[in-house]
């Protein structure tokens, strides 16, 4: 059995390439959120043609001049519409567009006229070439088919097909947005997340799932498992005003992308132990690089999260701690102030919510040696060229295999290195 073929058809009210390429965009992300298709240009699920026509603007007390159509208030002369035919991708509807119109206005200044032709799109050149003259073609419309009935729709069902419809990416962008607002999560963070609702292999996958659901309930249990929007909503639920303005739920976004680009299958990661990896970032116990090596090792298989108690209130942790991968830390010194001085090192440890853990003398050998085998960069560093300490933080950060906290490691450079702070120019 074949799949049916919807045509949409829009009025001719787009004005430019840019929001023409954005109405196709659009369209993709409601059929995706609604389940209607896929909408991979690339793959033949939807398919754009596009009429261009240029109008002749008239204005009252000034000559006529060419532009593009519906631009102008005045009084408008509608030009001759031209159908680019099979585009395959929003950015090459606006490509086609652009050109077709510079085109038609070339055609027009030098005093010919537009042909009605049907156009095609060469995407190695980026230019329209016609296919087909339809100038005295007349407007066609489809035959009735007798063995297809008449589709009638009641008021009742398009109530019930709203109530039913699924959350529309516009919709769900402004609440997102609206309620994390203060938060780290921005307009770039929730476009993230709106995309991975859309990647084509999670989309594939909830389709199946839901349009075999039989309850109900059934379609609501699918929908959290495959959803990535729902499945970050439930990681930082309550967190919001215990985060603030901080980085940790960038960190989240940037991992869940990944967790479900590679896998979308959510349940082998509970969304109440990304939640407890995400506090231990935020209280400094957890690194970000390190979070995210854990959250590739639970895709990968190599880590198996059923294999603890679920009713273990700590066993995210429990499980870093047993890798050795938990954040190094110094001990706060009684002023806050140095972390390793000239008389002696500081006190390394892990930071765990034991006082007792064995200090560690970790890091500071790292430091030395990283220090001594790079002199080059020290040179440069000392010469004033401090954006060259990154890359010695970049180095330490490997031999920790992520567990030292950047910053920490950094103002331990910067002492090591006896650069002042606030002597520096």
């Amino acid at each position: 059995m074949g799949s049916p073929l919807i045509e949409i058809v829009g009025m001719p009210d787009l004005k430019s390439a840019k929001e023409a390429a954005g109405y196709v965009r659009k369209v993709q992300q409601v059929l995706r959120a609604v389940g209607a298709s896929n909408a991979n240009m690339d793959e033949g699920s939807l398919r754009c043609d596009v009429n261009v026509s240029v109008s002749k603007r008239r204005r009252r007390s000034e000559s006529s001049a060419y532009g593009r159509e519906g631009q102008a208030a005045e009084e408008v002369v509608r030009g001759t519409r031209c159908e680019i035919k099979n585009l395959n991708s929003a950015r090459f509807v606006a490509i086609a567009i652009d050109y077709e119109i510079a085109r038609q206005i070339s055609i027009l200044q030098s005093g010919s006229s537009v042909s009605q032709d049907t156009m095609g799109f060469d995407e190695a050149t980026g230019k329209t070439y016609v296919m087909r003259s339809k100038s005295d073609a007349p407007e066609y419309r489809y035959m009735p088919d007798p063995s297809l009935p008449d589709l009638i729709l009641r008021q009742e069902d398009v109530r019930r097909i709203g109530q039913d419809a699924a959350e529309l990416p516009g919709e769900r962008r402004q609440r997102l947005l609206k309620r994390f607002a203060g938060c780290s999560v921005g307009e770039r963070e929730v476009d993230v997340l709106c995309r991975m609702d859309e990647e084509v292999a999670f989309r594939r996958e909830n389709e199946r799932a839901l349009r075999w659901s039989a309850s109900g309930k059934q379609k609501e249990e699918a929908q959290a498992y495959l959803d990535p929007v729902q499945y970050f909503e439930k990681v930082v639920t309550g967190k919001e005003q215990q985060h603030g303005r901080t980085t940790e739920f960038n960190d989240a976004d940037r991992a869940i992308d990944e967790r479900f680009a590679r896998d979308p299958k959510v349940k082998l990661f509970p969304h109440e132990a990304f939640g407890e990896m995400l506090d231990l970032v935020k209280q400094k116990k957890l690194t970000s690089t390190s979070a995210r090596t854990f959250l590739r090792n639970v895709v990968d298989g190599d880590v198996r999260l059923d294999q603890v108690s679920p009713c273990c209130s700590n066993r995210i942790y429990e499980m870093l701690k047993e890798r050795g991968m938990l954040a190094l830390s110094a001990s706060s010194s009684p002023d806050g102030g140095s972390v390793a001085g000239a008389d002696g090192p500081a006190t390394w440890q892990h930071q765990s919510e034991s006082s007792s853990t064995q200090d560690l003398t970790l890091l500071l050998p790292i430091l030395h040696q990283i220090i001594r085998h790079s002199p080059d960069e020290v040179r440069a560093i000392k010469s004033g060229k401090e954006k060259v300490l990154g890359k010695l933080v970049g180095l330490v950060m490997k031999a920790t295999a992520g567990r030292a906290d950047p910053l920490l490691v950094r103002r331990m450079l910067q002492q090591e290195l006896m650069i002042d702070q606030q002597t520096k120019s």
